[in-house]
């Protein structure tokens, strides 16, 4: 009778394991499927494009060269604002040495700490001089005046479409950030569950930012070497 017991409950650990095992593989298709639908309309602009499904819910990314330079695009999910809906972002990097000696934080509307930026731990609010976005709020790592901010104003027309959030100025890369989309109301309202549909990343938008950053990176590099 123990011996029976004992194949009994073998079988049970087995059934267990194999519907475990079939969950996993389950959700790890399904992030798949979504890493490839989000990124199916930009894959085709960079080289040797590589995908994956970051560690975390969320968070998909796209490492690729584009006009000869490494490219991250990466998209997070922003649930941290208890008064609006989460969002989809998505992070345009391009990780390459400028030639600027502080970070340069530009944010439209901050409303709190957000999941894409650390914009809030910058230590210096700096005056937003002419010709920036009117609800733009700019802050470094120093608190003297940013001497690029003439040569970085000609570079942010980008803002004019109001999916565009932030501009990151380092010495170890540029960065923009824009919304992809809102979470459904109806399935964050009741069940507070951050889902984005089959959202598929703007081709046209993401190209923008790319030719944005390129730009800005080659007149920092032109204005610093005058």
């Amino acid at each position: 009778m123990s011996e029976l017991k004992n194949i009994f409950g073998l079988v049970i650990a087995v059934l267990i394991f194999v519907a475990l095992f079939r969950r996993v593989q389950n959700a790890k298709q399904e992030r798949k499927g979504s890493v490839d639908l989000l990124f199916a309309d930009v894959k085709s602009l960079f080289v040797n494009p590589v995908l994956s499904a970051g560690e975390s819910a969320g968070t998909q990314q796209l490492e690729g060269v584009y006009a000869g330079q490494a490219i991250q695009l990466k998209t997070i999910t922003d649930t941290l604002s208890v008064r609006k809906l989460p969002s989809l972002w998505l992070m345009v990097t391009l990780p390459c040495a400028v030639p600027v000696t502080a970070k340069l934080d530009m944010m439209l509307r901050p409303a709190g700490v957000t999941s894409f930026s650390n914009f809030d731990f910058l230590d210096h609010t700096l005056k937003s001089p002419d010709g920036f976005p009117e609800f733009a709020v700019l802050r470094s790592d120093k608190l003297a005046g940013y001497a690029d901010l003439v040569i970085i104003k000609q570079h942010i027309g980008i803002f004019a479409n109001p999916k565009f959030k932030e501009l990151l100025v380092t010495p170890q890369g540029l960065r923009l950030v824009l919304q992809v989309a809102e979470a459904s109301r109806a399935h964050y309202g009741v069940l507070r569950d951050a889902r984005f549909g089959d959202v598929s990343i703007d081709r046209a938008i993401v190209q923008d930012a790319l030719e944005t950053l390129l730009a800005l990176k080659a007149a920092l590099v032109e204005h610093h070497i005058l």
